[in-house]
């Protein structure tokens, strides 16, 4: 009997080996996968100018001058408000009414929140032929998008397809320029131009 065990414990750690020479480690594969990114900063933009309509205006020349105004909003709905100076030495007089400049986005990432900066200083308006010396400025400058259907301190999120439509109006305002207390403008057109910048 006692051999009997003998010989079977020895043949249990023969056994034991033998089942370890099978435990080994499996075939490994590597592969390496490629990764690439396009980088697009472009965003579409187009507009049309801002006109400002057909205005009668005088300034007021004298020491501390008085400044007229014209209200331009954004929102095509609402009318362009005229206001003269404290004694009518520098007016203005709206006689055809503008519109406000269009900013059209296009092909923007979807339902996103665009940065949207207006100019912060003003802008002078005046006639490119050098014929008058008569200039206005352009400052206050609001927007109002069309899209969104907001008032004019709206969120600038572009659509499920990645558009966004919006208005931009100013305040239009007399300068002194002479000697006389009170001048009529010089009949012609003045233009300028503004900055408008639209950015991720």
């Amino acid at each position: 009997m006692k051999i009997q065990n003998t010989f079977f414990k020895k043949t249990l750690v023969v056994l034991a080996m033998s089942a370890g020479l099978f435990n080994l480690p499996a075939h490994a594969t590597t592969v390496n996968i490629g990764a690439s990114v396009t980088v697009n900063n472009t965003i579409n933009v187009a507009f049309t100018p801002m006109n400002l309509g057909t205005i009668s205006a005088t300034k007021d020349d004298a020491a501390g001058a008085e400044i007229a105004t014209m209200v331009l909003s954004p929102n095509p709905a609402t009318a362009p408000v005229a206001t003269n100076g404290a004694t009518s030495d520098a007016t203005m007089v709206v006689l055809s009414a503008g519109s406000p400049a269009t900013v059209t986005v296009s092909g923007a990432a979807s339902n996103y929140a665009l940065a949207v900066t207006l100019p912060t200083v003003a802008v002078t308006l005046s006639d490119p032929a050098a014929a008058s010396a008569d200039t206005f400025t352009l400052d206050t400058f609001t927007k109002y998008a069309t899209t969104e259907g907001n008032n004019q301190t709206f969120g600038t999120t572009t659509d499920a397809t990645g558009n966004l439509v919006f208005n931009v109006g100013a305040t239009l305002k007399t300068v002194a320029n002479g000697a006389a207390p009170k001048d009529l403008y010089d009949e012609t057109t003045y233009t300028g131009t503004f900055a408008v910048t639209v950015s991720y």
